[in-house]
This record gives C-alpha cells, structure tokens and sequence, in this order.
C-alpha cells in the first residue's frame, strides 16, 4: 500500500439505473459501445465541473471533488443524468442515471503496484448507502453548501438525512 492520507472530499458515485434491462434487447456489441461513451462522457463531465474520477465501477462512476464544491457536483449531477438519458435516447432504450453527493471525511489511498489512487472510508460508504435508482440525492452536508436560492425543490429523506430532488418548477 503506498501514501495515505485523510481529508475532506465531496463525492459522487453515479450509476446507470436499471441498465441490465434496459440494455436486454442490445447486442454485445451495442452494450459495449454505449458503456464506453457512458463513461467516456461521464468523465469529461466530472472534470469539466472541477471533479477527478477515482474509478468506474461497471456502469458506475465514483469521483471528488474539493470539499466547498458542493454546488459543482450538484451541478454535475444533473448534467450526468441528462448525459444517460441523452446516450439512452441515441440508442433506442429508456435509460436514466441516479447520482448521490456527499461531503466527509475520506481516506485516500494508492493501492497496488501501480499505485492506483482510491478512496476508502465511512464517508464512501455513506455515499452507497444514499440510495439507489434514478434520481439526484445530496446530503445534508452537500445540501447546506448550496445558494438558498437552489435549494428549492428537494425533499428530505431519513436516515441517513438525504435530498432527493423533486423536478419540477421551482416554489415561488
């Protein structure tokens, strides 16, 4: 195991929703090819909105952020489910992506002997445990980074105390 060091980080796990069945009718091929653009995309997303991808996990991407950039990985959430349900879309099947954002304390590590960099820690865990299936979900850490005037339109969800965002027209 090589450096080790804890820090702040916002994270992101992204995951395609109901991606097995929604692929069920695609051949290798096609399922391969959207895969790649998927993450392909997903990436230059991550980082056009100040984030580093850590690693893909199947059709899942887990990626930080600096620990005040709340607002940029809100905003890069709903551009990666717009980006699922884009790829989606330019291939026939109903595709759609739930992201969940949380702020905490996590490990970082370089494993293995190309020193692969990852992060480890409850902070990680908790962002898994937000939920699964399309939607955005932030936490409370998350939630309190952002401008009052984004923070209409999310429900608060317990435990743990998560944001699902409700589309639709913001409350007047």
């Amino acid at each position: 195991m090589g450096a080790i060091a804890e820090r702040d980080r916002v994270l992101i796990i992204a995951d395609l929703a109901n991606f097995t069945g929604s692929v069920a009718q695609l051949d290798d091929l096609a399922v391969a090819g959207l895969l790649d653009q998927w993450l392909t995309e997903a990436s230059h997303e991550v980082t056009a909105n100040g984030g580093d991808v850590v690693k893909y996990l199947g059709d899942g991407v887990l990626a930080d952020f600096d620990a005040d950039a709340g607002p940029d990985a809100v905003n890069c959430a709903g551009r990666l489910r717009e980006l699922a349900r884009g790829i989606g879309s330019a291939h026939g099947i109903d595709l759609d992506c739930g992201v969940s954002v949380h702020r905490a304390p996590v490990v970082e590590c370089r494993f293995g002997p190309q020193g692969w960099r990852d992060l480890s820690g409850r902070g990680v865990l908790h962002c898994f445990r937000m939920g699964r299936g399309p939607g955005i979900r932030i936490s409370e850490p998350v939630y309190r980074q952002l401008p009052n005037g984004d923070r209409h339109g999310w429900s608060k969800h317990r435990p743990p105390a998560t944001y699902h965002w409700n589309a639709g027209p913001a409350a007047g």
